[in-house]
């Protein structure tokens, strides 16, 4: 259900995904790392996919752990946001 979710979303850093990815002694575990170098702008998940080469699901449950610790983002999340503020 994740991955049904996941891929139709677009992903980018937030500043403290863009910090985490910049500090090399930031403890990252190496494949967030990864999809966090994968992540270029407003990227889709087939983009992120291509560039660390896991399965789909793997992909949405890490991309989910990082949207929890607030790494990423995706359009949901920045329309819930925004609508909260407004």
């Amino acid at each position: 259900m994740i991955a049904i979710r996941t891929t139709q979303a677009v992903y980018w850093l937030t500043d403290a995904g863009l910090r985490a990815l910049r500090c090399s002694d930031s403890g990252l575990p190496h494949h967030y790392r990864r999809i966090l170098s994968a992540i270029h702008g407003p990227s889709e998940v087939a983009a992120i996919r291509a560039a660390v080469g896991c399965d789909g699901h793997t992909l949405a449950a890490w991309l989910d752990e990082l949207d929890t610790l607030g790494f990423v983002q995706t359009a949901r999340t920045a329309a819930a946001y925004y609508l909260k503020a407004a």
